[in-house]
């Protein structure tokens, strides 16, 4: 692989591959990937805190061509006590048609007294869906030690019996369709369970990724309004205001279709 510098007084700019070209300036780097989609890359972490953890990024943010924005782990935004770091995009890894992207990021924390400055860290390899900002799964350990075949989309992990390409990109899960989502809920939803929809939904990469990963139309609508509307049952208006947003955009968008089509 052949990497080009260009380097000015106000950015830095690195070619590393045809599918990943990463434009840094002081405050943001913005990742180029596959059909003009980017990866914005904001609050750097400061020179205390890269000692202390590693180098890095404390937030990122999906950039579609059509102009879309998706948060990336929006919940675990990195404080001085630790939080989520996204590595540096030399360390991630792009398929060979460009459409996935392995990144790495780490979960950080200090444990004990603060003063003591002790850190507890753990390595993940998320797996971003460049086309439509959907991460396909949150993996860790020796999954993300794998690599990718030089040819095809298909991850390749020493000594591993399972399919580790299957475990990367979810194919089984069902935590990505709004519809299972809900109906799954609804199973373990009863008079004498405590469950809440957003603890469920957080565990799985929360709802903003949900909704990348299964973007509302007519066969999921029914179940985003059930989503919002016990997300606000639960008092989580934030959550539940994003779905509702989503979903009169979505309807505005269909209206504005049916508008053409018979005008």
């Amino acid at each position: 692989m052949i990497i080009k510098f260009r380097v000015s007084r106000v950015s830095f700019v690195a070619f590393a591959s045809c599918f990943l070209c990463t434009l840094v300036s002081a405050k943001d780097s913005y990742v180029e990937l596959s059909d003009n989609s980017k990866i914005r890359l904001s609050e750097p972490l400061g020179a205390a805190n890269r000692k202390l953890f590693e180098p890095g990024w404390g937030a990122a943010e999906f950039l579609s061509p059509h102009g879309k924005k998706i948060g990336l782990f929006p919940g675990e935004h990195f404080t001085s006590a630790g939080g989520l770091i996204f590595s540096p995009p030399e360390y991630w890894r792009i398929s060979p048609s460009g459409r996935f992207a392995v990144l790495v990021v780490l979960r950080a924390g200090l444990i004990g007294d603060p003063q003591d400055k002790k850190v507890t860290s753990r390595q993940y390899c998320p797996v971003l869906n460049t086309s439509s900002g959907c991460l396909e799964s949150l993996q860790s350990g020796e999954l993300c030690a794998g690599e990718w075949d030089k040819t095809r989309d298909i991850w390749t992990v020493v000594g591993e019996n399972d399919d580790p390409t299957s475990i990367m990109l979810g194919t089984q899960s069902r935590t990505k369709d709004a519809t299972k989502v809900w109906d799954d809920f609804l199973k373990i939803k009863t008079p004498f369970t405590y469950s809440k929809l957003h603890e469920r939904l957080e565990e799985n990469l929360g709802i903003t990724n949900l909704v990348a990963c299964d973007p509302i139309q007519d066969k999921n609508r029914a179940a985003y309004k059930l989503i919002a509307d016990q997300l606000r049952a639960e008092g989580n208006s934030v959550h539940s205001i994003y779905v509702m947003e989503k979903l009169n955009a979505s309807k505005h968008n269909v209206d504005i279709k049916k508008h053409r089509e018979y005008s």
